[in-house]
């Protein structure tokens, strides 16, 4: 059996819940039961393949396109060599976004998780991945020398949101899919902002959901968050600090390049990325 068939790899932030979604509720496709990320390429590699396999409900294996959507491995280099050692035919899906608004919603999502601190600046230190998961101009072009560029394919956010049929039936088409209608969960609104009041229980309830995910346990997980467990991510809001000008200048300066990189990989024109403000993050 050679899979995974694709692999979305980010980064997080993105608009991959939204792929993970709209993907799911086509008949060919196959995603892991239950959880959205595996994780097993970047943290759970040791446990084997037949760990990997079990995650998915595989039928007709010549009609299916077996795969996840998982925004962790973006930067995780390690991740590059192990999917292309299982399917050296895999189709990669990364999906793009301003970097200097990706990095301030990360730092809200760990902030949320009761990961880092509220100050932009220390929570970097701890996690650089905030910052690093942007570095578009460094991480793509691996990503291309290894699987080749037609086997890679750049949803960016901007698309998802202004014209998610377009975006969906050239997903489609990549992935070798039958075209069908945008599912109608993509107009629902997936991964609402919120924050938690609560830094200290955020943090415990998502080491603990990690560690049943990571022992298969994944149903109880869902359970919880129906019966109101994750309302301790919410209220929390004043939380939050905004950046200072400096800081978003020091973003724009950092993010320059990969901007620009993008802009000739892409012919697009994403001057507007430079202007992000508080107003418009």
């Amino acid at each position: 059996m050679i899979i995974p068939h694709f692999v979305g790899i980010g980064p997080q932030k993105t608009g991959s819940t939204w792929l993970h979604e709209v993907l799911l509720q086509h008949d060919s496709i196959v995603l892991p039961r239950g959880v959205k990320e595996t994780m097993f390429f970047d943290c759970y590699y040791n446990k084997g393949l037949d760990w990997y396999i079990n995650w998915f409900s595989i039928g007709n294996i010549e009609k299916q396109k077996i795969g996840e959507i998982a925004p962790t491995y973006f930067d995780h280099l390690s991740t590059i060599n192990r999917i292309y050692c299982l399917n050296p035919q895999c189709k990669i899906l990364i999906s793009i976004r301003n970097p200097i608004a990706k990095a301030i919603s990360l730092h809200h999502h760990h902030l949320n998780k009761g990961r880092v601190s509220p100050l932009f600046s220390e929570a970097v230190e701890k996690m650089p991945e905030i910052i690093t998961s942007g570095h578009y101009s460094k991480y793509i072009p691996t990503w291309m020398d290894k699987f080749g560029e037609r086997q890679i394919k750049l949803i960016f956010l901007d698309d998802i949101q202004h014209n998610p049929e377009k975006v969906w039936q050239d997903l489609c088409s990549f992935l070798e899919i039958s075209r069908i209608p945008l599912p109608s969960i993509a107009n629902q609104a997936i991964n609402e902002k919120k924050m938690s009041k609560f830094p200290w229980l955020a943090k415990l309830a998502s080491a603990t959901a990690i560690k049943m995910r990571e022992y298969k346990m994944h149903n109880l997980v869902e359970k919880a968050k129906k019966i109101g467990l994750y309302s301790v991510y919410s209220g929390g809001e004043s939380r939050i600090i905004p950046l200072t000008d400096k800081e978003y200048e020091n973003l724009t300066r950092l993010y320059y390049d990969d901007i620009k990189f993008l802009e000739q990989l892409t012919s697009r024109d994403l001057s507007s990325w430079y202007r992000l403000t508080k107003n418009n993050e």
